[in-house]
């Protein structure tokens, strides 16, 4: 075809916001949540009103805006692989290119301008298993404009709960990130960019907003599931019904 081809994003996205505890902001982010976001999901809430409480003390609406839903969501960290490969560079990435392959890490710092090789496990792939703080470098620029989930990073709480002390503030990371141990908490201009997907402890930050874009391939991933056939049947060629 000739022409020019156009392509527009119908706001709001498919994708919920949804949390353990409260949503709370200036109007203008609540507004502008609302407008991105179908929806909030509020776990742990019994009723529809302590739903939407939780959500901005009603500030968000109500069903099917907000959904109650009376049990709390549990992360659920993937277990990892075995064999598993040493944590890249002791931990403390400095730019450079991440060969693809699976990691275990006791820490995780990231900084300058990282990218994902390619071959290794066919995938270009970079897994990371973190077993205590994960941050990356405010000004430091990771996976850039490529596949995010090229990069997964999984981050537990501590035994107790709470979250490690690592931060991604000022940071551009194109990943998903399944880090219930990372707190992410940032004032003014040093908001984190984050292409992907994101789980936390927190998600917090003032004096500016988060600039956070969700990207739907984060809903196809971790999928191992297996089937099996159990009845096959096949029509003849040019039949309807059979």
């Amino acid at each position: 075809p000739t022409g020019a081809v156009s392509c527009e994003l119908s706001l709001p996205t498919t994708g919920r916001l949804g949390t353990n505890a409260t949503i709370s902001g200036a109007s203008a982010t609540i507004a502008a949540f609302k407008a991105r976001w179908s929806g909030f999901d509020m776990y742990g809430r019994s009723s529809q009103a302590a739903a939407d409480d939780a959500c901005d003390s009603g500030g968000c609406g109500t069903t099917p805006v907000v959904g109650a839903i009376a049990t709390q969501m549990t992360p659920v960290i993937p277990t990892p692989p075995s064999p598993i490969s040493a944590c890249p560079s002791g931990g403390l990435v400095n730019g450079g290119t991440l060969t693809p392959g699976d990691y275990s890490c006791s820490s995780l710092q990231i900084q300058g301008t990282v990218v994902i090789g390619t071959g290794g496990n066919g995938t270009g792939r970079v897994r990371i298993w973190v077993n205590g703080p994960f941050s990356v470098a405010s000004g430091a620029v990771v996976n850039r404009q490529k596949p995010t989930p090229n990069l997964q990073i999984f981050e537990a709480a501590k035994a107790d709960g709470t979250a490690y002390s690592g931060a991604i503030c000022g940071a551009e990371v194109w990943a998903l990130l399944y880090t219930p141990g990372l707190s992410i908490d940032c004032n003014g201009s040093h908001q984190p960019t984050m292409y992907g997907a994101v789980v936390a402890q927190l998600h917090s930050g003032t004096g500016n907003h988060f600039d956070f874009h969700w990207d739907i391939q984060a809903s196809q991933v971790n999928r191992d599931d297996s089937y099996k056939v159990q009845n096959w049947r096949e029509c003849p060629v040019g039949a309807s019904d059979c």
